[in-house]
């Protein structure tokens, strides 16, 4: 066996550095997302920092954990918003009112997001809050290199943790979005939320049963694609999987983004629409 003691830290870490890239190369299948990938972590701070505390521990876990329950609970709460006057025939009162069509349409749409986006920023605070100070803020700096195996953002944890929460509160939007358009076309409590809470759970379902890359494309543009258990953003911010259209790549933190973004005014608009042919019935 070679003489260990020969081995100088430089060599050392140049060799660490240099498996590092080989392994992403390895790693990643598709061709066509090579040059995506080592573009990504050209762009990482090295030597990679490393400070004892969140990293180290099963936060990051307990974070996503939080954001499923908090987007499954907002799921419970806004199903019945539009059904439930269906079902009990208030809504034929409401709707003979002068602000008893579009502009009450809008006014439960406000409602829900806001009652819902500020119920998830009040928990994660707290959740943060108390999470960071137990383990120490200086472990923020913490490169995200240093606590995962192998993973392509130019992130440290305390940034893992804002981009993971943003992305969670944007996947609520657009869960609770397509939430209300649902809502918005039962005549029941219980077609709506039995419909919110299957589609809430349908990414980690499909996760669950293929991860073949139409079932990913199909898992990840669902409204609630960015949540989960083993499935979540949080989870494909550190992996290495791209998805394939054609001849193109594209990585699946990417992906779920822009499924979000785009889902959330779009469910929201189609739910005054439909509300509004509802009332004309």
């Amino acid at each position: 066996p070679a003489d260990l003691s020969k081995i100088s830290s430089g060599e050392a870490a140049k060799n660490f550095y240099e498996k590092y890239t080989w392994q992403i190369k390895n790693r990643v299948i598709q061709p066509s997302a090579h040059k995506q990938a080592l573009a990504l972590y050209e762009k990482v701070d090295k030597p990679f920092k490393f400070t004892y505390g969140v990293g180290s521990s099963d936060a990051s876990a307990y974070l996503i954990i939080l954001i499923f329950m908090l987007v499954f609970l907002c799921t419970f709460i806004t199903a019945p918003i539009f059904s439930a006057e269906y079902q009990t025939g208030a809504d034929n009162i409401l709707r003979c009112t002068k602000y008893g069509r579009t502009k009450l349409a809008v006014s439960k749409i406000i409602s829900a997001v806001l009652i819902c986006g500020i119920t998830f920023a009040v928990c994660i605070f707290i959740f943060l809050f108390i999470e960071n100070s137990v383990f120490g803020w200086d472990s923020l700096k913490t490169s995200i290199q240093s606590v995962e195996t192998i993973c392509l953002p130019a992130i440290n944890v305390g940034q893992f943790e804002m981009i993971t929460a943003a992305a969670g509160l944007l996947t609520l939007l657009a869960t609770v979005g397509f939430t209300l358009f649902l809502s918005a076309n039962c005549r029941n409590t219980v077609n709506s939320m039995i419909l919110a809470i299957v589609f809430c759970l349908l990414p980690l379902i499909i996760s669950s049963i293929s991860g073949s890359n139409v079932m990913n494309w199909l898992r990840m543009i669902l409204p609630s694609g960015g949540v989960g258990l083993g499935n979540s953003f949080g989870i494909s911010l550190v992996e290495l999987k791209f998805l394939s259209l054609g001849a193109h790549s594209f990585w699946s933190p990417y992906v779920m983004i822009i499924a979000s973004a785009a889902a959330v005014p779009l469910f929201l608009i189609l739910t005054i629409v439909f509300y509004c042919r509802h009332e004309a019935a």
